[in-house]
């Protein structure tokens, strides 16, 4: 009898527990954290570890009733859910951000697209370990969004020479900072099929 999957509560409820209980992480980044530890080659990395993470070490959520348990895990485990769905697609996007109107927002753009990831996927992906054996191809992906990280923090130097009054400027970089999140969500959604071809298939149940 196949096992009813935990549905996610919404991004509210999401935002609500993860106050509640004292995290400091931002949904953005415990989104991409949780594409990057399902992507990760570590099949050791359970799903428990990265929901931790969200916390220091020793400040993890203490439930006191099995209500309470039951919401946070139904939560956590239904966005867990939810992503590893949507990565069967074959395609991931990054979260929504502020924008380019202001120099402000832009600002906030960049650094969120930062905290995505390399607070978010990147970190999810290694899962705590500092080296993994991998075939090239992954290590290649993964080099490649490590460097993607400091096109946006050059982009973010740049932003902070940027006079208020350059409406130019500041179009130039909102383009070379959309770009970059293209070329984020392409390296992703490869890292998706190369990891579909080379991690071991479940056995056919006859």
């Amino acid at each position: 009898m196949k096992m009813k999957q935990p549905k996610y509560l919404g991004n509210s409820e999401l935002e609500k527990l993860l106050n509640k209980y004292g995290s400091v992480v931002p949904t953005h980044i415990v989104k991409m954290r949780i594409i990057g530890a399902i992507l990760s080659p570590n099949l050791q990395l359970r799903p428990i570890e990265v929901i931790c993470s969200f916390w220091p070490d020793g400040k993890e959520p203490r439930m006191v009733t099995s209500d309470e348990a039951d919401k946070f895990f139904s939560c956590f485990m239904g966005l867990w859910y939810k992503i590893s769905e949507k990565i069967k697609t074959g395609k991931v996007s990054l979260c929504k951000v502020k924008g380019f109107k202001s120099i402000y927002d832009a600002e906030e753009t960049i650094k969120q697209r930062i905290e995505e990831i390399e607070y978010g996927f990147l970190e999810g992906f290694w899962g705590g370990k500092k080296d993994m054996p991998m075939p090239q191809i992954v290590t290649d992906i993964i080099d490649g969004l490590s460097e993607m990280t400091s096109s946006y923090y050059t982009l973010l130097q740049r932003l902070s020479a940027l006079d208020e009054t350059d409406d130019d400027g500041l179009k130039k970089i909102a383009e070379l900072s959309k770009k970059s999140d293209k070329m984020a969500e392409k390296a992703i959604a490869a890292l998706i099929r190369v990891m579909g071809e080379i991690r071991p298939k479940k056995p056919s149940v006859n």
